[in-house]
């Protein structure tokens, strides 16, 4: 096992030499990291054949990149990994390879329950939705947490229980993530609850809105995130583009109103030269909302 150090996840070039030098065959990670290698990494000119499986998991991967690093890859199964840490990881997918992704393809997802887990799909009542219905996906693994130390009112809100058969009842963890199972048994992820805002009155997802920015093939990674107000709430976006890229944000805000609806389309994008990460790896929009206040007028609460 080799534990990336901090320092190189600073410096993708370093990265891929370690990739390299340590002749890694299974890599897990957040799809940030992966980004960074493949678009400042300088992977071209390095020997990365030992890499048999890559995983990543805890956000979405964009889908250019996640193509692009697939093909220049192709030794390699890749794998969508899912779970919170209160039950560890859960579910996978394994990718076909980017010559069978159909054209309409833009969801990836995150596959089947492990053989020894069971999942449910619940809706705002605790009642299991119809077929194809989104709703909160509870999980009772041989992983699952006891509970939070010393929080009882956590432990109140995070687990959903059932009975199985008399005197028995079994518990599940409430994931705080929305799915929906599609036609072929896969399970899709549309977004975390807390996450799902409303905008004038309409729910907006704001991981559609992140997939959406990251389409574009100016940018590198892109996000969402709220710009509260008194007058109502609104959404606002944040890009990372490519190296030499270039592009205006009224061409992003264009790119993205063809993709979602109207009223989730934002209304500013920002550019930073780095998205502020939480201590899991994922995108603190907290801190994104306080890192773009100084470009232009953002409304204050």
């Amino acid at each position: 096992t080799v534990i990336i150090p901090e320092a190189y996840t600073l410096f993708p070039v370093n990265l891929a030499k370690l990739i390299e030098a340590e002749r890694l065959t299974i890599w897990y990670s957040v799809p940030f990291a992966l980004v960074q290698l493949l678009t400042h990494g300088m992977i071209d000119g390095r020997d990365l054949s030992s890499l048999r499986w890559v995983l990543y998991g805890g956000e979405p991967f964009p889908l250019g990149q996640l193509r692009a690093l697939m093909e220049r890859l192709p030794q390699a199964r890749f794998s969508n990994v899912y779970g919170p840490a209160e039950v560890n990881q859960c579910t996978y997918y394994h990718l076909p390879p980017p010559a069978e992704w159909g054209a309409d393809w833009t969801n990836i997802p995150i596959g089947v329950v492990w053989d020894n887990s069971e999942g449910l799909i619940l809706d705002a009542d605790d009642q299991p939705v119809a077929a194809g219905e989104v709703g909160e996906l509870v999980v009772r693994t041989p992983t699952m947490m006891q509970g939070y130390w010393n929080r009882p009112d956590l432990n109140a809100a995070a687990f959903y229980r059932r009975a199985i058969f008399e005197a028995y009842e079994a518990r599940y963890y409430r994931t705080g993530d929305l799915m929906r199972e599609n036609a072929d048994g896969l399970l899709e992820f549309f977004g975390r609850k807390d996450h799902q805002v409303k905008i004038r009155g309409f729910r907006v997802e704001l991981a559609e809105v992140d997939t959406a920015l990251s389409s574009h093939e100016a940018v590198e990674y892109g996000a969402a995130f709220v710009v509260p107000s008194a007058d109502g709430d609104t959404v606002a976006g944040a890009v990372m583009l490519r190296e030499s890229a270039e592009v205006t944000p009224d061409a992003l805000i264009a790119h993205v109103r063809q993709r979602v609806p109207t009223y989730a389309v934002p209304s500013a994008v920002y550019f930073v030269q780095a998205m502020p990460r939480t201590g899991t790896g994922k995108i603190d929009r907290k801190a994104l909302y306080a890192a773009v206040q100084g470009q232009g007028v953002l409304k204050e609460a």
